[in-house]
């Protein structure tokens, strides 16, 4: 039981990180084209304001998930650790180039053409290289029919259309609450990638029992198949009679990240006991039951300080 609470602790604060950074990421489109959110530079401002006080903070549940990971599943550490230095390294080296962006457009006055094209690349490739380069190893890692390129490539897709998706669906709430009207390119769009995000969700379902059978085969993986199903069903019918008023926003946005929510956390849980498949279960890297304690208490106990401080500082700026 303690172990399944522990590998919570990983995928919860991951899911967060994953909201979070998709919002951060798809608002650089507006920082490139603030036409597209509001007229007159409002979409720029409204981006930007969002932004800057908040992007260095995001990481803080990344670094958690990962502090958990390694503090909880002792045992799997030097198997991941080695496997993954050269995508953690990828990774890291966009997520720099983003925060060099980020510095030349936010903190420097009179940002070009080309900081802003930079920084739209670096923010888009950031969760699709992410996915793409270190979930894979988790899902297939010693697996003789490891899905290999075609996983990475249907993992990065799935990452870039739900980036779209939860982006665009929080900025147009942002921008209801604000009574900032927005184009109809800005509605258009978030209609356009709410279908193309479940049309990827469903091809990458349908893949599953080829690149990765051990999850598509549990009752984790169809249990959240039926509920993406219901939930995707449901977003198509809110498609129709929107309103764009503010209360419609916020249908959309909260959709949009059920939509991800049901996709993400169906192939998570789908994967227990397997940390890296096949070779490390979640109770063969558990660590002792002592220290397992304590951490638990060390965990909750910031948790009760951080959380509440993170909730207030996202609540004044968004």
């Amino acid at each position: 039981m303690n172990e399944y609470v522990a590998i919570t602790l990983v995928i919860v604060p991951l899911f967060l990180y994953a909201v979070l950074l998709m919002i951060e990421c798809g608002a650089t489109v507006f920082v490139a084209v603030p036409e597209l959110l509001g007229a007159g530079g409002g979409g720029e401002k409204m981006a930007a304001v969002y932004i800057a006080p908040l992007w260095e903070t995001t990481n803080v549940f990344l670094v958690f998930a990962f502090v958990s990971l390694m503090a909880f599943f002792p045992g799997a550490v030097s198997i991941w650790g080695r496997a993954l230095a050269v995508p953690f390294f990828v990774f890291l080296a966009v997520m720099g180039v983003r925060a060099i962006a980020m510095l030349l457009v936010f903190y420097r006055k009179g940002a070009g053409r080309f900081a802003k094209a930079l920084l739209v690349c670096a923010a888009l490739a950031s969760p699709a290289v992410f996915a793409a380069g270190i979930v894979p190893y988790f899902l297939t890692a010693g697996a003789p029919y490891g899905g290999g390129p075609l996983l990475a490539f249907c993992l990065g897709g799935f990452a870039l259309a739900a980036t779209f998706l939860v982006s665009f669906s929080f900025f147009g709430y942002l921008a209801a609450r604000r009574a900032v009207r927005t184009t109809h390119s800005m509605d258009f769009l978030t209609t356009f990638f709410a279908l193309v995000f479940i049309l990827v969700v469903i091809l990458l379902f349908l893949m599953m029992p080829v690149l990765v059978p051990h999850i598509a085969g549990g009752a984790a993986f169809h249990a959240s198949s039926s509920f993406f199903a219901g939930l995707s069903v449901l977003e198509l019918v809110l498609l129709v009679p929107s309103r764009r008023d503010r209360k419609d926003k916020g249908r959309r946005f909260a959709l949009s990240v059920a939509l991800f929510a049901a996709a993400f956390f169906g192939i998570a849980f789908a994967q227990l006991p397997y940390l890296v498949y096949p070779a490390v279960t979640v109770m063969g890297a558990f660590t002792d039951p002592a220290t397992a304690h304590a951490m638990f208490l060390v965990f909750g106990a910031g948790a009760l300080v951080t959380l509440p401080s993170l909730g207030i500082l996202y609540y004044l700026f968004a």
